[in-house]
Parts: structure tokens; sequence; C-alpha cells
């Protein structure tokens, strides 16, 4: 995301940038929905959702939705309590969790 100023002069126009920060650390989903391979992606999530809830720019707006296999062929759906951040950043890491079959954000 850039803030500029714009700066007309001799009919030529000039842009200066203010301010110059990365976009995909500004779009965050209002809801994520993480499908798991296996219950053993749990404790993956958990410390990638405890680090990006922690940083003091988390956005907290988002709610999370967990699908996980059941051994009969079923499947079960939970959500977290609360609103978490669920931002780019977030949603790359749990990419990396052994286990996480897709991500969905909406």
């Amino acid at each position: 995301m850039v803030n500029c100023r714009v700066d007309e002069r001799d009919e030529q126009i000039s842009f200066f940038a203010d301010k110059i920060e990365p976009l995909d650390t500004k779009i965050s989903a209002e809801r994520l929905r993480i499908r798991l391979d296996a219950a053993d992606a749990l404790a993956g999530v958990h410390a990638r959702l405890e680090r990006a809830n922690g940083r003091k720019d988390a956005s907290h707006d988002a709610m999370i939705e967990l699908l996980m296999p059941l051994r009969d062929g079923g499947e079960i759906e939970m959500r977290l309590p609360g609103r978490h951040s669920a931002d780019a950043a977030l949603q790359a890491a749990l990419k990396g969790v052994k286990g996480v079959a897709s991500i969905e954000s909406a």
C-alpha cells in the first residue's frame, strides 16, 4: 500500500511516496476454513495461530473453522471460539503445516 502526494508543475505530474507498506499484510479474511488430513496437524495450526494472534498488528476479525476427517469416512467441523487474525502471512504459514490439506478464505 502506498500513501503518496501528487505535485503538478510545468504541466508535469510527480508522485512522492510518503509511506510504503506490503499489501499482503493488510489483507485479512473474515472467515478462514482450514481442512486437515489428520488431527496430527492441530499442534502446528495452533502454534501458527498463536503466533499470528500475538503480533501487535493482528486484526483479530476472522472466524476460524477447522474441518477434520473421521475414521468412519465422515468429517467434523469445529469453529474456534473468539476472533482471530487471518492475514496473508498466517495463511502462507498454515500452508506449510504438514497435514493441512487446504485453506479457504472468505
